[in-house]
């Protein structure tokens, strides 16, 4: 009797964590608007419309009282970006912004924000913040939310932006299954997520989970149009414009760096591919997108963005991420070395743990991993000595989330993980590079 009142009271507890969970999942939509990316000449505004057909925004020079212009823009109900363009670099902006309902002349929403172009100055200092993996884990998401990361970043360290490297939804991983575009919803109007995107400006790429565990189907599977569509209206259309239209991967410059972010899941040829000159992460033209950037950047620092790690390590958890295209691999950092480009530094999501890599074959270039943001910490399952790499792991965390902290200044960084297990995160691992620590081949 006793085991069956056990069983019953269980089951009972579960019925109702699940329906709490549906109940939190579905909540009432509302109108919003958040931040995207941020130039050093424009702002993006994200703009999900509830019974509006316009907006009006109204920005000003924080130190101008005056607006300096009104814009307006039709929309409708799905998702919009609006950019703010021809703005002063370094500069930080008030913003009101209003959605109509042009019929009736009735604001619908409306929100005060700020928002600060990045400098053009390659000598400038810039900070910002960087992870990958926000899962409302089923059953726990209605208890604890995306934990304390987000709000943390929002409202404690304040960077000049957030780099978001895909997983940001878990469509293959939901309980129980709904549509994609659901998910999305109730992401964004996650109360942390607004805190964060509201206060700091965004830049994102998908990853695997947005599409399926471990896709590498090619670009022509029908799975992979329909949610990376939906990747796009809810993230990608607020990202800087392609290099490459029809494409996700873009770059900038914030102060004294520059950034590439990688779309690693496009153009992958099949991991299962005996390796060589023609098996790709990239495709043969983001590559070369790729090579001519590293060649033309002016800045000190160059961060190539991976959302899946590329130190060969990651073998410990996975076997999809750059140490099954080494062919490739050293093709790129082999042209680094002959062109001697100095500061590049490699950042990557993807693991669910944290580290700090040293690249065996190339000492010059450092790897900073941080996931997750908020979902549930794996650590590796295959042990070190039968991972064949010659690189170095400094620092590692398989408990709690995580996200990086990436401090630039002219001839220096600091690359700083935070952990979060209970209450607020705390750095748990810094190390201080200079700018001749990236010297492929330093001056004799």
């Amino acid at each position: 009797m006793q085991s069956q009142v056990r069983v019953s009271v269980g089951l009972a507890l579960l019925a109702l964590l699940v329906h709490v969970y549906m109940k939190t999942m579905a909540q009432g939509e509302e109108s919003l608007v958040q931040l995207g990316a941020v130039t050093t000449s424009s702002i993006a505004l994200w703009l999900f419309a509830l019974n509006a057909t316009s907006v009006r925004v109204r920005y000003s020079n924080a130190d101008n009282d005056t607006p300096q212009q009104v814009v307006q823009s039709l929309l409708s109900r799905a998702p919009a970006t609006l950019w703010l363009q021809g703005l002063a670099p370094a500069t930080t902006y008030r913003l009101h912004v209003e959605l109509l309902d042009e019929t009736t002349t009735h604001v619908v929403y409306a929100k005060d924000m700020a928002a600060s172009t990045l400098s053009d100055d390659v000598s400038a200092p810039v900070s910002f913040a960087f992870g990958s993996c926000t899962m409302a884990i089923p059953l726990l998401y209605d208890l604890v939310g995306f934990g304390s990361n987000l709000d943390y970043i929002a409202s404690v360290v304040s960077p000049a932006f957030m780099l978001l490297l895909g997983d940001q939804v878990y469509a293959d991983i939901d309980i129980p299954t709904r549509a994609t575009d659901a998910l999305y919803q109730a992401t964004v109007q996650d109360p942390s997520y607004k805190a964060l995107t509201q206060s700091t400006p965004i830049f994102s790429m998908y990853d695997d989970h947005e599409i399926f565990n471990n896709w590498n189907q090619g670009e022509d599977d029908p799975l992979y149009t329909e949610r990376v569509r939906l990747f796009h209206v809810y993230f990608g259309q607020r990202n800087p414009k392609p290099l490459r239209d029809g494409d996700h991967y873009y770059a900038w410059q914030a102060g004294a760096a520059s950034f590439f972010m990688l779309d690693v899941r496009k153009y992958a040829s099949p991991k299962t591919m005996v390796d060589g000159p023609t098996k790709t992460k990239l495709g043969a033209v983001q590559k070369r997108h790729l090579l001519a950037w590293l060649l033309a950047a002016k800045t000190p620092f160059k961060f190539m963005v991976s959302p899946m790690v590329v130190s060969s390590l990651g073998l410990h958890s996975t076997d999809e991420g750059w140490a099954l295209y080494q062919s490739e691999y050293h093709e790129i950092f082999d042209a680094v070395v002959a062109h001697n480009i100095s500061g590049v530094v490699v950042l990557s999501g993807d693991l669910h743990w944290a580290g700090f890599f040293q690249h065996g074959a190339y000492p010059f270039l450092f790897e900073m991993g941080a996931s997750p943001i908020a979902a549930l910490p794996v650590p590796p399952l295959v042990p070190r000595w039968l991972v064949d790499s010659t690189d170095t792991l400094h620092f590692s965390s398989f408990t709690g989330t995580h996200f990086g902290l990436v401090d630039v200044a002219s001839r220096s960084l600091r690359l700083t993980i935070y952990r979060a297990r209970l209450g607020w995160p705390q750095p748990v691992f810094t190390r201080e590079l200079l700018w001749t620590d990236t010297i492929p081949e330093p001056a004799t």
